[in-house]
């Protein structure tokens, strides 16, 4: 019997489950402009074939594009929820991204939009009803309105407005805007309340509409509602889930007033929400939950104070504080932020024993959190607050970067001596978490006091970082030391004095250094494509704090693709925790693992067969690092696709430095085979290549005779046509200047 059993199974997967990548088409691409011929879902306009999975990927070339797709002549089974035949389109790279929605039954055309570099189409039958499918096409635009998004809504308990833009004026055309509320716990209800409605209608919301999810990448109701026209929706009740997720999205014809509606988060028993004062106000002191008693363990009370205004100051006392001790206040705290719920800027986080201090920050609010764990029990505190206007004028800086460069940051009026009551914010942009800050004071003269509660620099690697090693506060007369910040896009620097001493202050130099990111996502091509992947600066020591992902292509889903190492070291732990090489099979980091791998155990020969795609991570954390890993990957199989898109590693961002890799073309049949690039900018000038190239060779990677060889920069796109079956791309690069790299599309010349 078990035999039987074990053998239908075997049966079962030979014949009822389709090859998902025979119907697929992963290197769809198209930069801003572009506009696709129409393709066709699996055998379509015939009859699709039962248990069909199909795989579309759409590649934009650039984050900052928009992507729209035109179905037509959609002839899909018609199923409760789309549970039995349907299409779901995501936005982003794989099913793990924001689904746009889940499609089914018969429409002459559907056409969706997304932002970003990619889209992805998964196209599933089940066993039952036969239909023809679809056809699509896809056009990459660049984005035309800036961006409206509010991501980190609420946070806790409380109230709020959102808009659409312009409110109450006309809406503008094209807006695609996405709105988070976060309650902090689904133990809370958000309620939505439209207070104003006007967009333009349709009976099924194509146009203009405002769509409120449940759930990230819920489909169909209750789940998901979608709102035009001039009734004002009913109030929505969400329970049991942390976050609520809203669209509105604007098409390029009629305009009008758009929408407001109030989101409200329930408040625990224990927090006060409408503290309010405006300049002048002292308030009474208030008590924390049962205050002077113990207070309950797992407690979580929030207090909201309004100042009335943006450019009002507001003063936070504390007394009689006693809270649980504990180095990184990580049981019980009071957590105070700048704004109006805990994803605003936070001040400090505070705990132990102490019989008063202050807090101060500016704008129209400030929020406290205040938290207990289940072990012991404190008294908690008393806290009043006073609200003044604002006595000196901005000294922000919040636009210092944005890529490689180097500058100075300075107290106000340096090196003359600082103003009291200065309250001023830096934030450092590297462009890119890849690349590395360093911060070096070459001045430093602030009022001294043991823990700098007066006049103080602070730096934080995070916007919330409140202890060290990511946040830091500096004074007195010592010159800090130079600080190195890897793995973070941003740095937050805030120099504060109070109303007593003052000094000639400090200057500051930033530097911001190192490359683009660590990905390299177009690897592979036909069998014979191979190729190192070295860890970032290889053999030197790797950064910390990285994520690198690479992806190897097949081409065919019946080829293989081996990884094998030649060097690897990197820090050891038993359970790979820290710093580790995961491999997996298939196009996505996301599932399929076949294995993590750390220390100096070198890992064995690793391949993936019959698939597209063969995939791997490099991460790394903020503590030990090693010289990291050299390794070939090698495509082989029989199976070549007929054309492709071939792109410099990672393309579109600027590709490595030691690049060596080389890219298989062998369409079947093929006589004479054509190559359109679309992209080329590289390093060097012909005809000598001396640093960085890509060479044409006839068949092999290493033997083939040479066709052509191509450097420098290219101003538009170009076509060249080679007499052969099978040609062979070597692209290499030396250890100096960095470019964007090149694209081509490849066919065989009929």
């Amino acid at each position: 019997m078990k035999q039987f059993i074990f053998s239908a199974f075997i049966l079962l997967l030979l014949t009822g489950i389709k090859d998902a990548s025979a119907c697929s088409m992963l290197g769809l691409t198209g930069g801003a402009g572009y506009t696709s011929p129409f393709l066709s879902a699996s055998t379509y306009p015939s009859n699709n074939p039962h248990n069909l999975n199909c795989y579309y990927r759409i590649n934009a070339q650039s984050s900052s594009n928009v992507i729209k797709v035109n179905f037509r002549n959609v002839n899909v089974e018609v199923g409760s929820c789309c549970n039995t035949d349907y299409f779901a389109v995501y936005e982003g790279s794989s099913s793990t991204s924001r689904l746009i929605g889940k499609y089914c039954g018969q429409h002459s055309s559907i056409i969706l939009q997304g932002r970003g570099q990619y889209m992805y189409i998964h196209y599933h039958t089940d066993s039952s009803v036969y239909s023809t499918g679809f056809e699509f096409q896809f056009i990459v635009s660049a984005s035309a309105t800036p961006s409206c998004d509010q991501l980190s809504i609420g946070g806790g308990p409380g109230t709020g407005f959102i808009t659409s833009p312009n409110y109450s004026a006309n809406y503008p055309h094209q807006a695609d805007c996405r709105y988070r509320i976060d309650a902090g716990s689904a133990t809370r209800t958000i309620t939505l309340t439209f207070t104003a409605f006007d967009l333009e209608s349709h009976p099924d919301c194509r146009f203009d509409f405002v769509e409120v999810r449940t759930e990230m990448n819920a489909h169909c109701a209750p789940n998901v509602r979608k709102y035009c026209g001039s009734t004002v929706p009913t109030t929505q009740v969400i329970t049991g889930q942390q976050y609520a997720y809203i669209q509105f999205f604007s098409d390029s014809s009629v305009t009008r007033p758009g929408f407001r509606m109030e989101w409200t988060v329930s408040a625990d028993p224990c927090s006060m929400l409408g503290l309010a004062g405006s300049v002048g106000h002292v308030s009474p002191y208030y008590s924390a939950s049962t205050h002077p008693a113990n207070n309950p363990h797992n407690t979580d009370c929030y207090y909201q104070i309004n100042g009335e205004s943006t450019f009002n100051v507001i003063k936070v006392d504390f007394t009689s504080f006693s809270l649980e001790a504990n180095a990184n206040c990580a049981f019980d705290y009071v957590a105070v932020y700048e704004g109006a719920s805990t994803s605003s800027r936070l001040i400090g986080k505070y705990c132990g024993t102490n019989s008063s201090f202050s807090v101060q920050g500016r704008g129209r609010y400030m929020y406290i959190r205040y938290h207990t764990d289940s072990s012991r029990h404190s008294t908690g505190f008393q806290f009043r607050f006073s609200v003044t206007a604002s006595a000196t004028p901005s000294c922000d800086q919040l636009s210092i970067g944005g890529g490689p460069g180097t500058g100075y940051i300075t107290s106000p009026n340096y090196p003359r001596n600082y103003p009291h009551k200065a309250d001023c914010r830096y934030r450092i942009n590297a462009g890119s978490a890849t690349r590395t800050i360093t911060l070096r004071f070459t001045a430093f003269n602030l009022e001294s006091h043991s823990y700098c509660r007066y006049d103080y620099v602070e730096v934080r690697k995070t916007i919330n970082a409140h202890c060290a090693p990511n946040a830091r506060k500096y004074c007195g007369t010592t010159v800090p030391a130079t600080q190195v910040i890897t793995g973070q896009q941003y740095v937050y620097i805030q120099f504060f004095t109070d109303s007593s001493v003052t000094r000639s202050g400090f200057r500051l130099q930033w530097t911001i250094s190192g490359g683009d990111s660590c990905d390299q996502l177009n690897l592979g091509g036909g069998p014979g494509s191979t190729g190192l992947i070295k860890s970032p600066n290889y053999p030197g020591n790797y950064p910390q704090n990285i994520d690198c992902k690479y992806r190897v292509y097949s081409g065919c889903s019946s080829n293989n693709v081996r990884f094998a190492f030649s060097a690897f070291n990197t820090e050891p732990n038993s359970r790979c925790r820290y710093d580790y090489v995961e491999l997996f099979r298939g196009c996505s980091t996301t599932s399929g693992s076949q294995g993590k791998f750390c220390g100096t155990t070198v890992p064995g020969p690793s391949t993936s067969y019959r698939t597209s795609c063969k995939s791997m991570r490099f991460k790394t954390d903020g503590s030990v690092a090693r010289s990291g890993f050299n390794m070939r990957y090698t495509v082989t199989g029989t199976c070549c696709p007929s054309s492709g898109v071939i792109s410099s590693p990672s393309y579109p961002l600027n590709y490595h430095n030691n690049a060596d890799n080389c890219y298989v073309i062998c369409p079947p049949g093929a006589r004479r085979i054509r190559l359109r690039f679309n992209m080329f900018i590289m390093e060097g000038s012909e005809p000598s290549c001396r640093y960085d190239s890509l060479t044409i060779k006839r068949t092999y990677c290493t033997s083939g005779s040479q066709l052509d060889k191509f450097c420098g920069t290219k101003t538009t796109p170009f076509t060249r046509t080679y007499t052969a079956s099978k040609l062979a791309l070597k692209f290499k690069t030396d250890g100096s200047v960095v470019k964007k790299g090149f694209s081509l599309y490849f066919s065989k010349v009929l």
